[in-house]
C-alpha cells in the first residue's frame, strides 16, 4: 500500500510519498542522504512476513515533494506516525536516514521502540581529510549547476566498489534527489539542540 501522505511540520507543509506493508512488530525505514525508500527494496520484499514496514521518501527525494521553508526530518517522521497511527516503531536508518532516527529518538523518545542505525553521522563531528575533499568536490560541482557531476561523485566516493546494478540504482536516485532540491534552500534542522550530548538519554 503506498500513498502520499501530507504533513504540516515547523510551518510548513509537505507531501511525503509513503509506503505500508507486512504484519507485525512495527518497523519505519529512513534512507540514506544519497538514495530514496527504493534503496529498502529487498528488506522490503523480505521482512514483510515478520514486521509491519512503513517507509518513506524524505522531503526531496525519491516521490515526495521538493522541499520548502523550516522543517525537521525527524519532525516529518513523527507526523507520518502520527497520520498512521502508529504509537511506537522500531526506526531504522542509514547515513543521513540514521541522524534523522537519533533525532526522532532524542526528541521524541515516547515514539521509538529500538533503534537500528548504519553509520549516521553527527553534528560537530571533526570529518577526515578524505571526507572534507569529497564534501569540497561535491560543493564544488553543484555550484557549478553540474548536478551529473555532483552525482558521480557521490556514486564514486560511496558506491565505488559495488556492483554495476546497484551503482546505477543509486545513480538515478542521487540526481532526481539533487533536481528536486535545487531550486530552493530550505532550512531543514534537527529537533535537538544538542544531539551528540542527549545520545547519553537514549532508552530503547
Amino acid at each position: 500500500l503506498f500513498r502520499s501522505m501530507n504533513v504540516y511540520e515547523g510551518g510548513t507543509a509537505a507531501s511525503l510519498h509513503v509506503e505500508h506493508a507486512g504484519s507485525g512488530p512495527p518497523v519505519v525505514l529512513i534512507h540514506a542522504g544519497v538514495a530514496d525508500s527504493r534503496m529498502w527494496d529487498p528488506q522490503w520484499a523480505a521482512w514483510q512476513t515478520r514486521f509491519a514496514l512503513t517507509r518513506l521518501d524524505l522531503r526531496g527525494f525519491g516521490r515526495s515533494g521538493a522541499p520548502v521553508g523550516s522543517f525537521s526530518h525527524a519532525g516529518d517522521v513523527a507526523a507520518l506516525l502520527d497520520g498512521a497511527g502508529i504509537d511506537r516503531a522500531h526506526v531504522v536508518g542509514a547515513s543521513f536516514g540514521g541522524l534523522v532516527a537519533l533525532d526522532l529518538a532524542a526528541a521524541r523518545p515516547d515514539r521509538v521502540l529500538g533503534l537500528v542505525l548504519a553509520d549516521p553521522p553527527l553534528p560537530g563531528y571533526a570529518w577526515s581529510e578524505e571526507m572534507r575533499g569529497f564534501f569540497a568536490a561535491e560543493e564544488a560541482a553543484l555550484e557549478a549547476g553540474d548536478l551529473e557531476a555532483a552525482t558521480d561523485v557521490n556514486v564514486e566516493f560511496w558506491l565505488g566498489a559495488a556492483p554495476g546494478p546497484v551503482q546505477e540504482a543509486i545513480r538515478e536516485q542521487q540526481l532526481n534527489a539533487f533536481r528536486l532540491q535545487a531550486d530552493d534552500e530550505p532550512d531543514d534542522s534537527l529537533l535537538t539542540a544538542d544531539l551528540p550530548g542527549a545520545l547519553a538519554t537514549l532508552e530503547v
